[in-house]
């Protein structure tokens, strides 16, 4: 669902802080405005606009892309998911260039919707210092439907990036296969 106010849906969501106990939130931010967001969702807003209202809450997933201009907010982005609550959880965050979009989630990947990856994922920071992508990897092929890569027109696709969806965390099993042309 693309949001144009954040805000709005934090209202709704809300009206349950009382009886709410799962909540797998996915949604992409958009000021209109500017057609891209001034205002990141990091996890000091999620925190405070979501997580701390929610009395009966157990469990919190979610993925929210964030349009923006700019690349220059992944550390700050990350370093607000390391607080005591977000450790108890394992949260990624990457930019994407094509797009210009931040995306943020967490794992494991509890979604009934394909994931999308795009060639910047490999540059996923991660909010525990020892994640890496073979975490990413291994949590993303538990319970998901398919996975869909996007390639940018002229993209190249780094092969660290092909080695990584082509093995996901084992060096020697294949998740799947699949011919470029």
């Amino acid at each position: 669902m693309v949001v144009l106010n954040f805000t709005t849906i934090v209202k709704f969501i809300r009206l349950f802080e009382n009886s709410l106990q799962t909540l797998h939130l996915a949604v992409i931010h958009q000021d209109p405005r500017f057609k891209h967001s001034i205002t990141y969702i990091d996890g000091h807003r999620l925190f405070n606009e979501i997580v701390i209202h929610m009395k009966r809450m157990k469990d919190f997933s979610f993925w929210i892309e964030t349009v923006c201009l700019c690349n220059q907010q992944m550390d700050n982005i990350t370093h607000s998911f390391q607080t005591e609550y977000w450790l108890t959880m394992h949260i990624g965050c990457y930019y994407d260039s094509i797009n210009n979009v931040y995306v943020i989630f967490s794992l494991p990947y509890r979604f009934d919707v394909r994931f999308m990856i795009m060639n910047d994922i490999i540059h996923t920071h991660f909010n525990h210092s020892n994640d890496h992508l073979n975490c990413l990897m291994l949590m993303l092929y538990l319970k998901m439907p398919g996975i869909l890569v996007l390639i940018g027109e002229n993209e190249i696709l780094n092969k660290s990036f092909l080695k990584m969806l082509k093995y996901g965390p084992s060096r020697r099993k294949y998740f799947f296969s699949f011919d470029i042309y």
